[in-house]
């Protein structure tokens, strides 16, 4: 535990570099609205050896960080004793055979579900800080120097070792460029959804840290457990703390269907360029989705969550997929 200070310095200091991403990702798509990630700007920008480089260090941490919230998904249900420990890798087989099977049909069922999953948990997000804010005004429950003040300052030592976990929380937004493809306007809708979608990420993650915070069983406490939002969630629908961790499945669940959508995305994207298999691009006839990207992900996925699950792995993945995102960022702002 290094002091709230140091975590909300984090928070800002981190928010502001994926903001200041979104817009250097902004401008570019404003000029060239590529549909296939980073790698494209890469190469329109340095040439075909910068993009190819680009693009493996794409796929490095896709893959890598899919594992990473699969078993993070497993672990929750675990927790909530859905399945026992033994069951874990029939329930990675189980998460990426529903998730090939949701994403290569594709079209309205999919995008219902993940509109369906997102809403649902920005609702609870805002239900909870209302909760929070209800229970400071009436309750008097909710005392920032009674739980999340510290004494310890703000120094390079305290804000280090927690910097890795904070970049955790805006992973995913370099993927929004993914969708420029199916917008009538990317010049102008990616963009402005680039925007909202950092900012918002930058606010919600401020608010909802200083508010499971500056309550009960305060910062001491949250630094050591898994689900911080649980004891929020708890008082919020007046339900035991085994019970509000399920309010962390529908949010964790979307993170990681909408990963493997973009790693479905970003091997169909980077075959079409010639930088991998072309026959990996295979559309279906009928629905017109790239099912050997998504059949590739996840066999590459089962495969690696098996292999962490069996030799306890997660720390070597968890550094490949940490490199390969700050190299791929470096590059981005090269490319810029």
């Amino acid at each position: 535990m290094n002091g709230f200070d140091s975590y909300l310095f984090n928070l800002l200091f981190v928010g502001s570099a994926y903001i200041c991403l979104c817009l250097c990702m902004s401008e570019m798509i404003s000029a060239l609205p590529f549909s296939g990630g980073i790698f494209g700007f890469a190469r329109a920008a340095g040439g075909c050896y910068f993009g190819y480089v680009t693009a493996w260090f794409e796929i490095a941490f896709i893959l890598t960080y899919i594992v990473i919230k699969v078993d993070q998904v497993i672990a929750l249900m675990i927790a909530l004793n859905v399945f026992t420990v033994d069951f874990h890798p029939y329930a990675v087989v189980i998460f990426y055979a529903t998730s090939f099977l949701w994403n290569v049909v594709g079209g309205k069922p999919f995008w219902s579900l993940v509109c369906l999953l997102g809403a649902g948990t920005f609702f609870l997000y805002l239900i909870y800080l209302g909760g929070v804010a209800d229970a400071s005004l009436n309750l008097k429950t909710i005392d920032y120097r009674t739980f999340c003040e510290t004494a310890i300052p703000v120094t390079f030592n305290n804000m280090m070792p927690g910097r890795t976990n904070i970049n955790g929380l805006y992973q995913g937004l370099q993927f929004i460029p993914l969708l420029s493809d199916t917008l009538k306007r990317p010049r102008e809708q990616m963009p402005r959804a680039l925007m909202i979608c950092s900012v918002t990420f930058v606010l919600l993650s401020v608010f909802l840290s200083l508010s499971a915070c500056s309550q009960f069983p305060g910062i001491t406490t949250l630094a050591k457990v898994k689900y911080p939002l649980q004891y929020g969630f708890s008082n919020v629908f007046n339900v035991s703390l085994v019970d509000s961790i399920w309010f962390n499945a529908p949010g964790m669940y979307a993170v990681a269907l909408c990963l493997f959508f973009c790693a479905g995305k970003q091997i169909y994207a980077i075959s079409k360029s010639g930088f991998l298999f072309e026959g990996l691009s295979v559309r279906t006839p009928v629905l017109g989705t790239p099912y050997l990207s998504y059949l590739a992900a996840a066999v590459i996925g089962t495969g690696l969550n098996i292999y962490v699950y069996n030799v306890e792995g997660y720390a070597e993945v968890r550094n490949v997929a940490v490199l390969a995102s700050h190299v791929v960022f470096f590059l981005a702002f090269v490319t810029y």
